[in-house]
This record gives C-alpha cells, sequence and structure tokens, in this order.
C-alpha cells in the first residue's frame, strides 16, 4: 500500500464507504469482506463504533496490482489453478 506519509489531495484519497467499494472493484459485500479476513484486499479503516470504510487510493492501488486477463492461463483461455 502507499508509504506513510504520501499526501494526495483530499479528495482524491478519500475515504470509500462499502456500497462504492463494491462499485469500483465489482465484488459482493460478502467476497470484500473474506479477501480483507484473509488478508487478499486492502484492510478498512474504523470510522466508528459499527461503521468502516476504505482508502480510495489503496483500493486504486489493490485493483492495478490484479494480474490482467489472459495472464496465467492455459492453452483454452483458462486460469490454471489449483482447487482445493
Amino acid at each position: 500500500m502507499k508509504a506513510k506519509g504520501a499526501r494526495m489531495p483530499a479528495q482524491e484519497n478519500r475515504i470509500l464507504r462499502l456500497p462504492e467499494v463494491m462499485r469500483l472493484t465489482g465484488l459482493s459485500k460478502a467476497t470484500i469482506h473474506r479477501r480483507y479476513r484473509n488478508g487478499a484486499f486492502p484492510e478498512p479503516v474504523r470510522l466508528g463504533p459499527q461503521s468502516i470504510g476504505w482508502w480510495r487510493a489503496e483500493i486504486l492501488e489493490w485493483l492495478e496490482s490484479l494480474p490482467r486477463a489472459g495472464a496465467g492461463t492455459d492453452d483454452g483461455g483458462v486460469k490454471a489453478h489449483a482447487h482445493g
């Protein structure tokens, strides 16, 4: 993620709530929560006792880190992965 102390304009690096994170990533609520619990998604920030959000810059950085479609595929264009 971004180095601590790195600054972005306030409107650019703002806190995103879950519906906006879902729109940006195309992931469901359950998938987002499962991935951040497993360390495969940016960790949310606590906004209140029952409120969380994500830094926009961290979500965009995470999206940019994803492999491109077709990367790591076999000859049939299907992503090769282990089942289990």
